[in-house]
Formats: C-alpha cells, sequence, structure tokens
C-alpha cells in the first residue's frame, strides 16, 4: 500500500490561522449597534434575589455600561533602529501589553514616543518585524461641537458619529465637560443621555433655537455581525436548544457575555400603541430602543418632534413645552423601535486554536418590548449611567 504524501511533523509550510483575516469578516459585513455589557448588581438579598426596591438596577439584579478599551492584537510593527520599533497609529491614549517576534521571543517596554516603542537592550536589526498588542482608549472626544437649544432646558447636537442611507448614528455622549452659548456664557448640566443634555435654566436660558457649543467625550458604535441564516448545523442546534433567535460574532477584543444588551442601528421595526400620559415631563415607550416618532396625536392635534418633545434617552418621551396631553388622556404614538437582543449565552466551543484567540460567538435573543410591569417601574436615567 502507497504512502500518503503530506504534511510532516515539522513540516515547514506555514499552516497557522490568521484571526484578524476573520475580524476582517466582521469589518467589512457587520453592522453597527449599541452594546452594553452587564455587570451583577450588589443589591442581592439573604435569599440570593435582587432587592425589588434598589434604585441603582431598579430589581432586575443587573446594571450596564459601556466597555471604554479595547485590545488591538498582534499588529504588524518595524524595527527602524536595533531597539526601536514604529507602530501604525500614534499610542498616547494606548497601553503595550506585548512585544514578540514571529518565533515567541518577547521583548520588554522601556518607553513608548508616540508611535515609537524602545525595548530594552539592542536586539533588532533594520526592518526586523515585530507583532505589539495593545490596549485601546475606545470613547472619543466631543471638541467644540455645535449644538441646539431646544428649550425647557434641553440642548440636541447637530454633529452625527456616522449616517448612511439607512441609518443616522448619533454621538452618544457618556461625560460632558462644557456647555457654552455664541456669547461663551456657561451653563450647569443637569443630565445627559444620546445625543441630549438637559441644561440648568434657573436663572437664565438661551432662546429657543439658539447656537451652543458642546466638549466632552462620546463612545462610538461597534460593529459586530448579527446572524440568522447560514449557520452551521451545530449552531443552528445550539441556537434552538438555548432558545435563541440570532448568532452574533464580536471581534475578540470586545468581551462580550451573557446579559448584555446589542441594539441595531440599522434594524428598525414601526410599532403603534395607545399609552396614558403619564404625570411630568417625560413618558416611557413600551420598547427598549426608539430612535425616531413617526406620529404622535391625541384628539385634538399632532404634535411636532423637535418643537413638542424629544425621544429621550433610549425609550423616552421628553416633552418640551406645556403643549401636551393632559395627565392620563390617552393618546396615539407610532415610532421606529430598534431591533434589540439580549446575550443568552456564550456557545461552548471556545475558538483559541494554535494559542491564538478568535471572534467570539454568542446566542442572542430578540427583546420584543416591554411588558407592563416594566412600564410602571421604569424612570428617566441620570447623567452618566447606562442603565436599561
Amino acid at each position: 500500500m502507497p504512502f500518503t504524501i503530506g504534511l510532516g511533523r515539522n513540516s515547514p509550510i506555514d499552516i497557522e490561522s490568521d484571526p484578524l483575516k476573520y475580524e476582517g469578516l466582521i469589518v467589512r459585513h457587520g453592522q453597527w449597534v449599541r452594546w452594553t455589557t452587564a455587570h451583577k448588581c450588589s443589591c442581592v438579598l439573604d435569599h440570593n434575589r435582587p432587592d425589588p426596591r434598589c434604585t441603582t438596577c431598579r430589581g432586575s439584579g443587573w446594571v450596564y455600561s459601556f466597555q471604554h478599551r479595547e485590545e488591538d492584537l498582534g499588529v504588524s510593527a518595524y524595527a527602524v533602529d536595533t531597539n526601536l520599533i514604529e507602530m501604525s497609529y500614534d499610542l498616547a491614549d494606548s497601553t503595550v501589553s506585548l512585544i514578540e517576534d514571529g518565533t515567541g521571543t518577547i521583548y520588554t517596554v522601556e518607553a513608548v514616543f508616540g508611535k515609537w516603542i524602545k525595548v530594552s537592550g539592542n536586539p533588532f536589526t533594520l526592518g526586523a518585524l515585530v507583532y505589539v498588542s495593545v490596549s485601546n482608549k475606545r470613547s472619543a472626544a466631543l471638541d467644540s461641537v455645535a449644538a441646539t437649544y431646544m428649550g425647557n432646558g434641553l440642548v440636541q447636537l447637530n454633529a452625527l458619529n456616522y449616517q448612511n442611507p439607512w441609518a443616522n448614528i448619533p454621538c452618544d455622549i457618556t461625560s460632558v465637560s462644557s456647555i457654552e452659548d455664541a456669547a461663551g456664557k456657561a451653563y450647569t448640566v443637569i443630565d445627559y443621555a444620546a445625543d441630549k443634555i438637559i441644561i440648568d435654566i434657573t436663572t437664565s436660558a438661551p432662546a429657543t433655537g439658539a447656537a451652543m457649543v458642546v466638549s466632552g467625550v462620546y463612545m462610538p458604535p461597534y460593529k459586530i455581525a448579527v446572524l440568522n441564516q447560514a449557520m452551521s448545523p451545530m449552531d443552528q442546534k445550539y441556537i434552538q436548544d438555548v432558545g435563541g433567535d440570532a448568532l452574533a460574532i464580536f471581534p475578540f477584543a470586545y468581551k462580550v457575555s451573557e446579559q448584555d444588551l446589542i441594539q441595531l442601528w440599522a434594524g428598525t421595526q414601526i410599532k403603534k400603541h395607545i399609552l396614558a400620559k403619564r404625570a411630568g415631563d417625560t413618558d416611557v415607550l413600551p420598547d427598549l430602543f426608539v430612535s425616531r416618532i413617526v406620529l404622535l396625536a391625541d384628539k385634538t392635534m399632532t404634535y411636532v418632534e423637535g418643537t413638542d418633545f424629544v425621544v429621550w434617552n433610549r425609550n423616552t418621551i421628553r416633552w418640551l413645552t406645556t403643549n401636551r396631553p393632559a395627565s392620563g388622556a390617552n393618546y396615539s404614538i407610532e415610532y421606529a423601535a430598534n431591533l434589540a437582543y439580549k446575550v443568552i449565552s456564550q456557545l461552548p466551543n471556545v475558538r483559541a486554536s494554535e494559542n491564538k484567540r478568535f471572534p467570539s460567538r454568542v446566542a442572542i435573543k430578540l427583546q420584543s418590548g416591554l411588558g407592563s410591569d416594566d412600564m410602571t417601574t421604569l424612570k428617566p436615567i441620570s447623567a452618566g449611567t447606562d442603565l436599561l
């Protein structure tokens, strides 16, 4: 019987897989999402259940926040001196975690200067290739961004983070350092959510429609792949067994896990409801994430978004004037609800072949909306939090 000719144990042929090629598929074919990571709330009572009176998690047992840093693994860099390598981008807000070459030799970092890294000793020849892993700050600066005063203390950013024919993605504010009018008068920030800010107008207020200038920090959207077709039979069975609706694929830099929330910026459904006007300036809508109001009207009139009200936070109507339905009165509303998913579990077949870290895959469940109990307990979110 003839011998099969193929790869030997010590074959010189490179058979390694490249995680960056898999992540490239997400970059090219993924979609923009708003992703918040879930953390267990510490309000657990003696019987191991969350406190239903907890004002932090509102009795759900979970609190949510953004991932503020991400890993960039195996970035190619070249030696420009015997102990100096040059990166393709500036490392001012980055932390270098590993430098190694193709043989697995690891080098010690001495100092970082812009996009150059100095290592201990003089180990390199000119042009030598090494691979650098870094941790990067993910948030981005809002540097004197134009905004408009909408009235009733509310300021709306004019800038969008990203726009295409199918989606307008706002700058998702995480902090505000200053807000001024065109004359340079500064105002105190009371609250903010998504791309809107509430300022203190106790002593004075800008004219409605006045130009404002905002500085601060925002969180850009994440790009992941959401699949509900073309899955392998094994993945299809797992998704079905755990009660999921789709499979989400995340770059390894994003530490996704159970109970995380994912909202698609480009995927919306039109919802129609009759709601009763609550007391106060806000009304909570029966979906997790709402991006646009199509129609809001009662028996006497139709209300105008941007004049009478705005979408506040992720699922709230914030009224700007006294021109609103009476407390307790019914009104009709139609809105675009962005598809929202909750992570059920991570697929058990962890992908780490050849000692490499590949994109993570998780089973996700479509969230159809909020129940009646949620509608009565949800309340506006205070500044600087990402709770849902």
